[in-house]
């Protein structure tokens, strides 16, 4: 379980999350909603470790995860970071296995399979489109979750954007992917910026805005007409879809001011 308890973050003298209580259970596929800046990137590092809270607490398997040693964090969470800063030439069979070297040349392949991309396997990472790349790093964050699950762990994984820079085709592989692995018991946070796609696929949605939580709930629940106005400042309709899961938002028109998180 991931528990945040009145967590804040101040970063560079703005304050970016405010008073944020929350809990994520394993076995869930979680949209992380929300306008630009509203602190869906700063949630995230707080739950990876990779920030620390200003104030309150943020637990990771009953464990302060800025205070977890880098080794012992691997096996506790997997995380897709929004601009993964990797710029050297390796063959994308060496970035795939970054997070478990020693996994066989036909997992690698397998894992890229999944994704739609094996082809891209004995190609080189620079040489990539940036959705090629995004592709090559969530196959590296499913393998190193399992070796983790291999080792009798249950990591989270923690994606910023995973279909940033997708095709519509790449998007719903990778959307049923991720629920594949919530299904299989592990709990995954999906930062997302298509909420349509978003409450088609996961089963619980977390709007931020301006540092807050606006909206946490079902899907159909969550996106409603007020959340809408309040995060993204438009006037719009919500519509179910049909057949199936999910919204489609039709906008109507768009204040255009935002409020920044402080």
């Amino acid at each position: 379980m991931i528990i945040l308890s009145h967590a804040s973050l101040v970063r560079g003298g703005r304050s970016v999350l405010q008073d944020v209580n929350l809990a994520f259970e394993p076995g869930e596929l979680i949209g992380l909603c929300g306008p630009n800046g509203a602190g869906k990137s700063s949630l995230i590092g707080l739950c990876a470790g990779d920030l620390a809270p200003s104030s309150g607490s943020v637990s990771l398997h009953d464990i302060a995860p800025a205070l977890c040693p880098p080794d012992e964090l691997a096996l506790l969470r997997a995380v897709m970071s929004q601009n993964p800063a990797l710029e050297h030439p390796f063959p994308v069979a060496e970035v795939v296995a970054l997070g478990s070297p020693a996994t066989p040349m036909a997992d690698r392949e397998s894992v890229l399979h999944e994704l739609g991309c094996a082809d891209l396997l004995r190609r080189i990472y620079t040489e990539l489109s940036g959705g090629e790349r995004r592709l090559v790093q969530l196959a590296r964050i499913f393998l190193q979750a399992e070796r983790a699950t291999g080792l009798g762990h249950r990591p989270w994984l923690l994606l910023d954007e995973p279909v940033s820079q997708l095709d519509l085709g790449r998007s719903q592989q990778v959307m049923h992917a991720l629920k594949a692995r919530a299904a299989r018991g592990l709990g995954v946070v999906a930062v997302m910026h298509d909420i349509e796609l978003a409450s088609r696929h996961a089963e619980r949605l977390l709007v931020l805005g301006h540092g807050r939580v606006i909206a946490d709930g079902d899907p159909n629940a969550a996106l409603s007409e007020d959340t809408l106005r309040q995060a993204w400042q438009v006037e719009a309709r919500i519509e179910a879809e049909s057949p199936g899961p999910g919204v489609r938002v039709r906008v109507m028109a768009s204040s255009g001011r935002r409020t920044p998180a402080n």
